[in-house]
């Protein structure tokens, strides 16, 4: 058996037995963990789904950036991704959060679908192969859906540090530097032709995933040392009952287009413990929580002046386009601004 097919045996037997480990490793029963259970689950799946991966991998010469590839290196920067995330921001890892993960990939398949039912495959077993076929409709799209992981990357590393700045959990950061190192490393797998290099990467690969599950276990200790920082029973619930109160004598809600981070700074506290506040006092993320104190503000106004627009209502509410208050409004009431009014 030779070298390269070693590593990739070492590193499939490697991840299988750590992603069972993740999957079935016990966790404190605490509410407050639940996210950290979810994310557990998540970079278990990554584990797993690159060791099946592996499994057919060797047996297929090196080629550059190959669909197999980038449908996995899309797979794992979700999965890490989001499962990084959901630590040290979980009120963020919503719908439209794991949508906006999701949909790239999700494009570039079918775009290569398409392109596919038209064009050859073409194989890409050295650079001068690409040098003379980079051209080829199929091969654009590869180039161009690699990017796209690079761009993916990128943007996961700017949401995870802006949420967790004001975190001092050097844990999940360090676990999420090594995440983006898995990337990298990801990368040079795919330009790699050499064999030798390959097993190199591949056992590079390896140690950071290793080292990123150690550290990935060890949160629920660093979890508790911060988690006065979101956590804190009655503590937190004046601290909120006394937040909350200004966000509604000072009109901060109804400031149009203003974002979690503004009132955050204006309120002197954390965007993170900002959002663990209102998911643990109103059971809601931030905007929900919000559009709730406008559409109570608007059937305020809709009560006090019957003659008022409804406009004028939107506007006096904080919410800037009419059609986004209508929706709101129907969202959390059952019925439109109109047949509201007219009940009164």
């Amino acid at each position: 058996m030779q070298p390269f097919e070693i590593s990739y045996y070492v590193l499939l037997i490697a991840l299988f037995l750590l992603g069972l480990v993740f999957f079935f490793i016990p966790v404190r029963q605490d509410e407050r963990l639940r996210h950290y259970r979810i994310s557990l689950r998540l970079i278990a799946l990554s584990y797993i789904a690159l060791g099946v991966y592996c499994i057919f991998k060797w047996r297929y010469p090196q080629q550059l950036f190959s669909i197999p590839f980038l449908v996995m290196a899309n797979l794992q920067a979700i999965l890490l991704g989001v499962s990084h995330v959901n630590l040290v921001a979980p009120a963020r890892v919503g719908r439209r959060f794991v949508l906006t993960a999701v949909a790239p990939p999700l494009a570039w398949t079918i775009v290569y679908g398409i392109v596919r039912l038209f064009c050859p495959h073409v194989e890409l077993l050295s650079y001068g192969m690409l040098a003379q076929r980079w051209y080829a409709p199929e091969v654009l799209v590869r180039i161009l859906w690699l990017l796209s992981y690079v761009v993916q990357v990128v943007w996961f590393a700017l949401v995870f540090f802006r949420d967790a700045r004001q975190l001092k959990a050097p844990v999940p950061k360090a676990s999420f530097i090594l995440a983006l190192s898995v990337a990298a490393v990801t990368i040079g797998i795919t330009t790699c032709l050499s064999p030798e290099g390959a097993v190199v990467l591949n056992y590079l690969i390896l140690i950071l995933y290793v080292a990123m599950g150690i550290l990935y276990v060890q949160y629920p200790a660093t979890f508790f040392k911060i988690s006065s920082l979101l956590f804190d029973g009655d503590a937190q619930a004046r601290s909120w009952q006394a937040i909350r109160a200004k966000i509604v004598s000072d009109g901060l809600y109804l400031r149009e287009g203003v974002t979690e981070d503004d009132i955050a700074r204006e309120l002197g506290v954390s965007r993170n413990r900002l959002s663990a506040l209102v998911n643990a006092g109103e059971g809601v993320n931030f905007s929900t929580f919000i559009g709730k104190l406008r559409v109570e503000k608007a059937v305020e106004l809709m009560r006090t002046d019957s003659r008022m627009p409804l406009s004028e209502i939107s506007a006096s509410a904080g919410f800037g386009d009419a059609s986004n208050f209508s929706r709101q409004f129907k969202r959390l009431t059952g019925e439109s601004p109109a047949e509201f009014r007219k009940k009164l």
